[in-house]
């Protein structure tokens, strides 16, 4: 935590909410494996299916929960990931083709001002399944 940071009252924000046991950081080697999330242990789906809120950050997750796969841009996120087991958020910077949920005709629009929009990290989502 940096001193006067602009991230130190958010630092302790988060660090309160861990101590309170709000927040739950939990530890697995499978977050270190390149397996898609369907293919999650059961006992680490046991786990996250207690979660309220499960959060995933970065492209590569995004594309472990979807398969890594080119989806239809305006497929609906629920579409893409129906086995996950609890609530979830996905925070990601495109550096790769997939995406999903997005309104029709947007990947188009997107499409004609920059054509590596998907790949070029200078867009990105937040999308959510609660």
């Amino acid at each position: 935590e940096a001193k006067g940071g602009p991230f130190t009252p958010l630092a302790r924000r988060l660090s309160a909410q861990i101590i309170r046991e709000r927040l739950k950081i939990r530890a697995h080697i499978f977050w270190n494996s390149s397996r898609f999330f369907w293919e999650i242990p059961p006992s680490l789906t046991a786990s996250l299916a207690q979660s309220q809120l499960v959060i995933f950050k970065g492209d590569a997750n995004y594309r472990r929960l979807v398969g890594d796969s080119r989806w239809p841009a305006a497929a609906p996120l629920a579409d893409a990931v129906p086995y996950f087991p609890a609530p979830f958020v996905t925070l990601r910077t495109l550096k790769s083709d997939p995406i999903v949920g997005l309104q029709p005709g947007q990947a188009e629009a997107l499409d004609r001002v920059d054509a590596e929009w998907r790949v070029n990290g200078k867009r990105g989502v937040i999308q959510a399944m609660v």
